[in-house]
C-alpha cells in the first residue's frame, strides 16, 4: 500500500497542477475594456484603409481592403474564440472527455499495479 501512493503521488500532484492551470485560464478573462479599444482600433483601421490606398493602387483598392479585413476580422475572431477554450460550443475543449480519459487511464494503471502487486507478494 505504501509503494502504491509512493507511485501514484507524483501522477496526482500532475494532476492538481493541470487542474490548477486550467483553472486560471477560465477565470482569468480578457479585461473588457480591452476588448472594446481592440474591436473599435481594428474596425476604425479597416474602414480608414481605403482612403490611404486608393491614391496609389486606384483599383485595385477593392481588393486589397478584402484580404486586409478578412485577416484582421479573422484575427479578431480568433482571438474571441481562444478568450474561453473550455466554453460549450463546438470549438471548444471537450473537459468532460479529456477527464473521462484521464480517469480510465489511471484506474488501469491502479488496477495493473494492484495485480502485479498481489503477485509479487502471493
Amino acid at each position: 500500500m505504501v509503494l502504491d501512493n509512493v507511485i501514484n503521488r507524483p501522477a496526482l500532484n500532475g494532476l492538481v497542477e493541470c487542474l490548477t492551470g486550467f483553472e486560471r485560464i477560465l477565470r482569468t478573462p480578457i479585461p473588457l475594456a480591452y476588448s472594446v479599444h481592440l474591436h473599435h482600433s481594428i474596425w476604425l483601421y479597416i474602414l480608414s484603409l481605403p482612403y490611404q490606398l486608393v491614391g496609389g493602387l486606384r483599383w485595385w483598392t477593392v481588393p486589397t481592403v478584402t484580404i486586409a479585413a478578412f485577416a484582421l476580422l479573422g484575427l479578431l475572431g480568433i482571438g474571441w474564440e481562444i478568450e474561453n477554450p473550455f466554453g460549450d460550443d463546438e470549438n471548444s475543449t471537450l473537459v468532460s472527455e479529456l477527464l473521462f480519459h484521464v480517469y480510465h487511464k489511471n484506474f488501469n494503471i491502479s488496477n495493473n499495479f494492484k495485480s502485479l502487486h498481489s503477485t509479487a507478494i502471493g
